[in-house]
């Protein structure tokens, strides 16, 4: 319904970097270290033909799971079922812990199929990004979690730590399970609970599986990291969640939530052992509690941007929570609506923050069928990508699936501009036309795909300026127009990609005369 089976991959400025990144890992397991058996020298290789791969900035666990679905089908099918799977997957995962917490048959099921229903959730099954299978390997560690705080089983500890690696090496998000731990035992008071070697096990787990790709990739992952430091972060984020949350969990769900939150906290606390009256998941809820804490002050206090995908694991176990303090309501005044509450709890949620999803980006894959076709040697082909993030990324997503052995990609924010990830430190790569010709005849470009921007200030230069200068006059005999497509975008309709064919040999005064 979203329209992702026939949608490029830039519904999001990093969807083509997680394509990419898929595609060559699994290129890499089907054979590619016969060639290249060093998977950094591999990478690297592979970065200088389609420069989107992102693993580094990325932990590796996603493009593992998702090369296992490529490998019997290298299709961009593959990924839009791995998708659909992490979705389902990660709703299953919340029915399975909503059991535990809540009463009744009707209501943990509710809840898996209200989250797999949520305009939120939609989006991000029908876009290629890793932050669903986030969600499953924290919601896997926080059932683990709850079953050794409640039975002290070294199984449970294992677990708890191989989900927490997971999480964190599926993204960087996942490092908020290490406080659950210490919300979990200040909730109860459990001081014996440090005393255990068992929960220092999960701890080495994660330090064993985790901790190395961390340390190896720090500084990488700072130059994703903003540098205005806590209270900037705290000063953007603040306003920007508390405006966002009425729209993403709508105004009645969240006041049931905020009022769960309390009830449980002020129950915990009239209570002089720390424990709360309620039998049945306890523990989950505690855990649940924990993973609340500590998303709020990832979410508000670390500078690594504002997206509102970031919401989702919390959106996940605020799920549980409103549900079983409603049901505690409930059960007081109407106990045999328990679980009809739940239901209607959920469908109030989805009609409150319904929206159309739609996913909406082509002509990418249009635009890279055109040059193989007018590649009439057939021999590897030097391609220029002028757009946005999600434009480059739809680009060269399309020319990883349609030309591995025929088409070389250089991204126009890369080889017209230089910056670092966040596009700090930007400097423009030509003045002028000519500047222009002698940098793409320097990188011996054959064909050129670009989209007009729109008037913005926030535009980059050098895609404001390219389509300005490249068209010219002085450039006439060395551009020719192949074709042009209408990309259909979802905020911005009239876009299309212009294709050219450039003769880079043919020098400037040549052109002159």
């Amino acid at each position: 319904m979203s329209g992702a089976w026939s949608s490029d991959f830039g519904g999001h400025a990093d969807e083509g970097a997680h394509v990419v990144t898929s595609v060559m890992v699994r290129d890499y397991l089907g054979g590619g270290f016969l060639e290249e058996l060093h998977p950094i020298r591999y990478a690297e290789a592979y970065y200088e033909q389609f420069p989107k791969v992102a693993i580094g900035h990325y932990p590796p666990v996603f493009y593992l799971i998702a090369s296992l679905f490529l490998l019997p089908f290298r299709s961009p099918e593959a990924l839009l079922v791995l998708m659909a799977a992490t979705s389902s997957a990660s709703g299953a995962m919340l029915a399975s812990l909503a059991g535990r917490i809540l009463e009744g048959k009707i209501a943990p099921w509710a809840i898996g199929m209200g989250w797999c229903l949520h305009p939120l959730v939609r989006t991000y099954t029908s876009i290629v990004m890793s932050d669903l299978l986030l969600v499953f390997f924290c919601l896997a560690a926080l059932a683990a979690f709850a079953k050794f705080q409640e039975h002290r089983a070294l199984r449970a500890s294992l677990a708890f730590g191989l989900f927490s690696a997971l999480a964190i090496l599926t993204k960087g998000y996942g490092i908020v399970l290490a406080l659950v731990p210490v919300f979990s035992i200040l909730l109860t008071r459990d001081w014996q609970l440090l005393k255990n070697p068992r929960l220092w096990i999960s701890a080495m787990v994660v330090i064993v599986l985790a901790f190395p790709w961390m340390w190896f990739t720090r500084g990488i992952t700072a130059e994703g990291m903003s540098s205005g430091g806590v209270l900037a972060q705290l000063a953007s984020s603040v306003p920007y969640y508390l405006k966002l949350l009425p729209r993403e969990l709508g105004w009645v769900f969240s006041l049931v939530f905020v009022v769960a939150l309390l009830y449980f906290l002020f129950d915990r606390i009239g209570s002089p052992e720390g424990k709360s009256r309620e039998k049945g998941g306890r523990f989950e809820l505690i855990a649940a509690v924990g993973f609340v804490a500590s998303c709020l002050l990832c979410l508000l206090m670390v500078p690594a941007g504002l997206d509102h995908r970031y919401l989702l694991p919390l959106f996940s176990v605020s799920l549980l929570l409103a549900a079983w303090g409603l049901q505690r309501l409930v059960q007081r005044i109407l106990p045999r609506f328990v679980n009809g509450a739940v239901l209607l709890l959920v469908l109030v949620l989805l009609f409150e923050t319904y929206r159309p999803v739609e996913k909406q980006y082509t002509g990418a894959r249009e635009s890279i069928a055109s040059i193989l076709a007018a590649n009439t040697s057939k021999e590897m082909t030097n391609l220029l990508v002028v757009s946005n993030a999600g434009g480059e990324g739809a680009l060269i997503s399309s020319a990883v699936f349609q030309g591995v052995d025929t088409v070389k990609v250089l991204r126009g924010s890369q080889t017209l501009a230089k910056s670092d990830w966040l596009g700090r430190g930007y400097t423009l790569s030509f003045d002028d036309s000519s500047g222009l010709r002698s940098l793409l005849s320097k990188e011996t470009v054959d064909f050129v795909v670009f989209d007009k921007p729109a008037p913005d200030s926030l535009t980059p230069r050098h895609w404001k300026e390219f389509p300005t200068y490249f068209l010219q006059d002085s450039m006439r005999e060395s551009v020719k127009r192949i074709a042009e497509y209408d990309s259909l975008r979802k905020n911005d309709r009239n876009a299309k990609f212009y294709i050219y064919r450039f003769n880079w040999r043919v020098s400037e005064g040549e052109t002159a005369r």
